[in-house]
Order: structure tokens, then sequence, then C-alpha cells
């Protein structure tokens, strides 16, 4: 079977390509949150084990973000799930 051609536009408009690029960002942030936890674990001076870990939690929160993306839940629903998560009621 020979592989269909698209534009860089037609790629973009395609939500199976959308999702495979947004599930690679995923498992980037997968592999960046590990790396960073791993040298803030080994880390010894406090400031520097902060900026991992900052980078840990920032990395975290673009997952999150991404993965409500690909469950198609809307901001609205986005923010009533992280209120959930954090017991703080609406």
């Amino acid at each position: 079977m020979k592989e269909k051609h698209q534009t860089p536009s037609q790629r973009i408009a395609n939500p199976v390509w959308l999702r495979g690029q947004i599930a690679e960002l995923i498992d980037d942030c997968d592999e960046n949150i590990a790396e960073d936890q791993a040298l803030a674990d080994k880390e010894r001076d406090d400031a520097r084990r902060a900026r991992y870990e900052a980078s840990v939690d920032c990395h975290r929160h673009w997952r999150r973000q991404l993965e409500r993306i690909l469950a198609g839940k809307t901001s609205t629903e986005s923010l009533a799930d992280t209120l959930a998560t954090l017991g703080v009621q609406p």
C-alpha cells in the first residue's frame, strides 16, 4: 500500500497526527521528569535541588495539560478536575 503524502497544513489538520504528536510530547515530559528527578535526588546544594524540583513540577503541569487535551476536556472541566484533586470545593 502506498503512503499518501500530505502537505504540512493537511497534516496539522489531521486529528490522528495531532494526537500522535501530543502523545510524543507526553512521553518527552515523562523522560524529562525522570531525568530531572534523578538529578534532584543526587544534588546536595539546596538551591540547585530546588531548581530541578521546580523543573519536575513544570513538566508534570504540562503533562497534565496535554493529557487533558487528549481526553478532550474543556478548560472549565480541567479546572473542576484540578480543584477536586486539590480538595477545593467550588
